[in-house]
């Protein structure tokens, strides 16, 4: 609907469809899911807005992506949506919405706004943040309400297999191949925390990449040694 209420579709401006990925198509472990399950079941959330949160580089933004292009909708970061007018705003409330990440949001009139017209007009709203929405600050009484009793699906702290998923992701992006022995030493090492395990997986595509060696035992060792200041014996259990 336009914003007049006559029934010429909106053009809006935003980016869309935006390439995704699949929902069923993403690496799934305990750690997420719950989370996943979730998505997959938004006609059935007991509201129409819910919270994902998780630690940074959990995958918030992957899961955002991947369930508003599993139904068509929108996957947007808080500049586009508070860069929408009215109109555009409006016609929101009947599809699915991610607003990624939606902690801070500057503009909550606007957002409480879409809370109350999805819960109305049959829509679905995905809001990300690695806190809880009852921890966001906020100043408007009535958003503050909405957001304490909204539903929370978590990811939690990366897994074992988790970490595997991630490891062999990281290969078959720089193309090459992880050998079974690295990838069971790198499983017991390396932290469960997810930007500390991006970091080391960076770094050691790039030691890959850059010297022309093969992922090796040795190899794997000399980086996590370098970059995180493990020897071999180290397990570490950080719950980031």
């Amino acid at each position: 609907m336009s914003a007049s209420g006559d029934n010429t579709p909106l053009q809006l401006s935003l980016d869309f469809p935006r390439p995704a990925p699949a929902l069923d198509e993403l690496a799934v472990s305990p750690s997420n899911a719950g989370a996943v399950a979730r998505l997959k079941q938004s006609r059935d959330w007991p509201i129409a807005a819910m919270a994902l949160i998780g630690p940074p580089q959990s995958g918030l933004t992957t899961l955002a992506a991947a369930w508003a292009g599993r139904s068509g909708g929108y996957h947007l970061s808080p500049e586009r949506f508070e860069s929408l007018s009215p109109g555009e705003v409006d016609s929101l409330a009947t599809r699915n919405t991610a607003i990624d990440p939606a902690g801070g949001l500057g503009d909550e009139a606007r957002l409480l706004s879409l809370i109350n017209q999805v819960g109305a007009r049959g829509g679905r709203l995905l809001l990300t943040a690695n806190t809880p929405p009852s921890q966001w600050p906020v100043y408007l009484e009535d958003l503050g309400s909405r957001l304490r009793s909204m539903p929370v699906a978590e990811i939690r702290a990366p897994d074992d297999a988790m970490i595997r998923a991630r490891l062999m992701a990281a290969c078959s992006r720089y193309f090459f191949r992880l050998p079974e022995d690295v990838a069971n030493f790198l499983v017991l090492r390396l932290p469960r925390n997810y930007s500390l395990l991006e970091h080391y997986v960076q770094r050691l595509a790039g030691t890959v990449t850059g010297s022309g060696r093969d992922l090796t035992l040795p190899l794997a060792r000399e980086v996590l040694r370098l970059e995180l200041g493990s020897d071999d014996d180290d397990t570490q259990e950080e719950e980031g």
